[in-house]
Parts: structure tokens; sequence; C-alpha cells
């Protein structure tokens, strides 16, 4: 996200993402993996939230309420996936793991949280890390 010239938001080509869920929902599921997993075992940690990039960006810029923002298409990164689809059932039916939220949800509370802790991020948003290509940038 940028918003030196308004506010966009600059999107790959990631076309299913299975990612988008809160981080107390992760929390949750390492918390109950620790207490009831069976050695040797994995466990999948999946909201079922199948959504694109732009699906995703276009929530967010819904609820940050700004009409004059974009959609950036931008290079992905090399070895950049173009899906990311998990199945949490055995996570759900071993410990009765469930995400805490709704992507909506999570997502209005993840926007808060930036909104309220700007101090501790905002040093971090340099010009090299939002830039279009920081892969590319000399480190």
């Amino acid at each position: 996200m940028h918003e030196s010239d308004g506010l966009s938001v600059d999107l790959g080509v990631v076309n299913g993402c299975d990612a988008a869920q809160h981080v107390e929902a992760v929390r949750d599921a390492i918390e109950q993996a620790i207490e009831k997993w069976t050695p040797g075992e994995v466990y999948n940690v999946s909201a079922g939230n199948e959504l694109s990039n732009r699906d995703v960006a276009n929530r967010l810029l819904e609820q940050v309420g700004d009409p004059s923002a974009k959609l950036v298409d931008v290079e992905d990164r090399p070895g950049h996936d173009f899906r990311y689809s998990l199945n949490s059932e055995k996570a759900r039916r071993s410990f009765g793991w469930k995400p805490a939220h709704s992507f909506e949800e999570g997502l209005a509370l993840t926007i808060k949280w930036y909104e309220n802790n700007a101090s501790w991020w905002k040093p971090l948003a340099t010009p090299k890390i939002l830039s279009d290509a920081p892969w590319k940038k000399q480190w």
C-alpha cells in the first residue's frame, strides 16, 4: 500500500489465497496443537476463505473507505506462488480448531491494529520496502 499520491494497493497475480485469516486464529491453532497434537502429524491451518489478491484488496479498500484509492498491477516477485490453498479439516477434527473471526471481522481488526500502532510500523515502511519490486533493490 502506498499513500504518497493517494492510497494505492499493489497487486500480484495470486489467484487463490486461503491464507487470509486473522492472527488470533493462527495463535489459537498453535496453542491447541501444542496441547492436543499427535507426534509426527502435520496440521494445516486455513480459514477456508479462498480469495484472490484483487478480492482481498477490494475488501480492504471498502473497509478503509477511501473512494480515491486505486489498485495497481505490479510484477510478481520471482518464485511467487500462483495459488495458496490449505485444507484444515484435520486440525478442525483433531482439536476442534476453527477461526475466531470471519474474514471481514479479522480484516476490520487488522485495519484497527494498523491505525492504533502506526508509530511501530510506519518507520519500517521505507521507500525501498514500498517500491514496486523491492527484491530488485540493492540491500
